[in-house]
C-alpha cells in the first residue's frame, strides 16, 4: 500500500510543489501563493487545497529535509573524525570507510519507523534484504580484517622472538658450543614457522 498523495498540490510538477513548499516554509500566506501559482499558469487552487497539503505533503517534505540536513551533518562530522584520526596515523583507510558505512547504515536504520519498515518489506523486500545484506557484510569483512590483524601481531612476535635468539648468537660475549648454537637455530626455525 502506497502513501503517494494524490492532491490538488500534490499533482503539481516537482519544480513547483518545490517552490510552494520553499514559500510555505517562509512564510508566505495562502492568498499570495494562490497568485503565484496563476502567474505559473496553474488554476483552480483554492485555500483548503493549501491547507490540506500543509498539514500532511508539506510536513513529510520538512521531515525530509530535516533528515537530509541531520545525514548531511553526521555525513561531514563522520569525514572530519576520518580526516583528524588519518592525519594522527590512528585510522587505517579500511577503518575510515567502515565508519561511514556504519554512519549510513545507521541514519538508513533510524529513518526507518514500524510503519515504514512494514511498507518497506511489502513494497520492497529486495531492498530491505540489501541493507542487513550490507551490516552482515561490514561484520563478516571487519572479522575477517581483525583476524589478519592478530595474524601479523603473532608474526610479528614471532620474529622479534627470533630476532632476540639471533642476537645471542651474534653477540661475543655468549659463549655458546655447538649444541647450545644449534639449539637456538632450531628455536629461531620453530619461531619462524620453518620446522
Amino acid at each position: 500500500m502506497s502513501n503517494k498523495r494524490t492532491g490538488k498540490i500534490a499533482s503539481l510538477p516537482h519544480e513547483v510543489r518545490e517552490q510552494v513548499n520553499e514559500r510555505l516554509r517562509d512564510g508566505a500566506k495562502y492568498p499570495a501563493i494562490i497568485k503565484w501559482l496563476e502567474s505559473q499558469g496553474v488554476r483552480g487552487v483554492q485555500e483548503m487545497n493549501l491547507t490540506n497539503w500543509f498539514q500532511g505533503g508539506y510536513q513529510d517534505w520538512l521531515k525530509d529535509r530535516q533528515l537530509a540536513d541531520q545525514v548531511g551533518a553526521r555525513a561531514k562530522a563522520s569525514l572530519d573524525l576520518v580526516r583528524e584520526l588519518k592525519a594522527a596515523g590512528d585510522v587505517h583507510i579500511t577503518e575510515a570507510n567502515e565508519l561511514i558505512l556504519a554512519s549510513q547504515i545507521n541514519e538508513a536504520l533510524q529513518a526507518f519507523d514500524g510503519k515504514g519498515l512494514s511498507d518497506l518489506l511489502a513494497e520492497k523486500p529486495k531492498e530491505f534484504f540489501n541493507l542487513a545484506a550490507s551490516v552482515i557484510g561490514q561484520s563478516s569483512e571487519r572479522t575477517k580484517r581483525e583476524k589478519l590483524e592478530l595474524e601479523l601481531k603473532k608474526y610479528q612476535d614471532a620474529v622479534s622472538k627470533a630476532r632476540e635468539e639471533i642476537q645471542k648468537l651474534r653477540d661475543p660475549k655468549e659463549e655458546l658450543d655447538d649444541s647450545e648454537r644449534n639449539s637456538i637455530i632450531d628455536k629461531v626455525d620453530e619461531i619462524l614457522g620453518i620446522k
